[in-house]
């Protein structure tokens, strides 16, 4: 084989050698590229599973404490209504025992 012959294989080798090389690092380089989007929309997806979570259990949470407010409204109205009607009766007995003792006092007509 003569000189040329050998430079020329081993620069055909070089090249081919370098093409690979090039070709390898393109396919390294998709795969960190795509490996990067897929984390990112898994990151992303990620957040907005957690802000609906967060929504939801403001929301779950809101729900329960207007609840609670309408039964502790409830509870107060019913305790007031009841205490309107216990004073009404008193009032009442009051005017009937006022109203008894005013007949039956010594000089009264009847």
């Amino acid at each position: 084989m003569s000189r040329y012959a050998i430079v020329t294989s081993l620069d055909s080798t070089t090249r081919a050698n370098v093409s690979l090389q090039n070709n390898n690092t393109d396919i390294v380089a998709d795969k960190k590229i795509e490996a990067s989007n897929d984390y990112k929309g898994d990151i992303n997806n990620a957040y907005e599973k957690q802000a609906a979570d967060t929504v939801g259990a403001v929301n779950t949470g809101s729900g329960i404490a207007a609840s609670s407010t309408r039964q502790g409204a409830g509870i107060q109205l019913s305790g007031v209504r009841g205490s309107a009607v216990m004073e009404k009766e008193t009032n009442q007995l009051n005017f009937e025992e006022r109203t008894e003792a005013a007949s039956n006092k010594p000089g009264s007509r009847d």
